[in-house]
C-alpha cells in the first residue's frame, strides 16, 4: 500500500491489504510497512514532487515548492528462505493514487534497496531474512484536490 497526504488532507496507501505476505516452495515474502509519503501541503500555482529513499528510513524529500509537514516512509519486505537463493526484483514504472472524489496523483521512479540487494539484484541466505526497503517518487499537481489517496503496487520476486 501506498499513502501520502495532501493538504487540504491527503493520505496515500501502497496496497489493500497491509501486512499481506506469500509464500512458495522454500520461499516467503511478507510486507513489513508500507510505502508512505507523508502529509504535503501543494503549490497552488507549481508542480513538484515528494521523494522517498529505499535505503533509508527518513522523513519524505519534497521538492521546491512543496512543503512536507509530515513524514514518509519507505516500504519494507521481509524475504527469508530454507535455501540460499538468488533473487530479482521487479517493481512498476509508475502506480497511480486516487481518492474519494477521483482525484490522482502518479507514483513514478520506484527504487529497491536491501543489505545483500541492490537495484533488484541480489541473493538471500538460508534461514537468514532480508529485509527490502522500496521508495518512489510521487508527482503532485499544482493545486492538486486536499483529500486521503490511496493505491497499489506489485512487487514481483524471481528466484533461482
Amino acid at each position: 500500500m501506498i499513502m501520502a497526504t495532501c493538504l487540504g488532507l491527503t493520505s496515500i496507501p501502497a496496497s489493500a491489504r497491509h501486512g499481506w505476505g506469500w509464500q512458495g516452495p522454500s520461499i516467503r515474502v511478507q510486507e513489513l510497512s508500507e510505502l508512505h509519503f507523508g502529509t504535503i501541503a501543494p503549490d497552488q500555482h507549481l508542480a513538484g514532487s515528494v521523494r522517498v529513499r529505499p535505503n533509508r528510513n527518513s522523513a519524505s524529500h519534497c521538492g521546491h515548492p512543496l512543503i512536507c509537514l509530515e513524514g514518509g516512509s519507505r516500504g519494507r519486505f521481509r524475504l527469508s528462505s530454507t535455501r540460499t537463493r538468488f533473487v530479482h526484483i521487479d517493481l512498476p514504472r509508475e502506480a497511480t493514487l486516487s481518492n474519494t472524489s477521483g482525484a490522482t496523483m502518479r507514483v513514478t521512479r520506484f527504487r529497491v534497496h536491501g543489505r545483500n540487494v541492490f537495484r533488484g539484484c541480489g541473493f538471500i541466505r538460508r534461514n537468514i531474512p532480508e529485509v527490502i526497503g522500496v521508495g518512489a517518487s510521487l508527482q503532485v499537481g499544482a493545486q492538486q484536490p486536499p483529500g486521503h489517496y490511496r493505491g497499489t503496487y506489485e512487487i514481483t520476486v524471481t528466484y533461482e
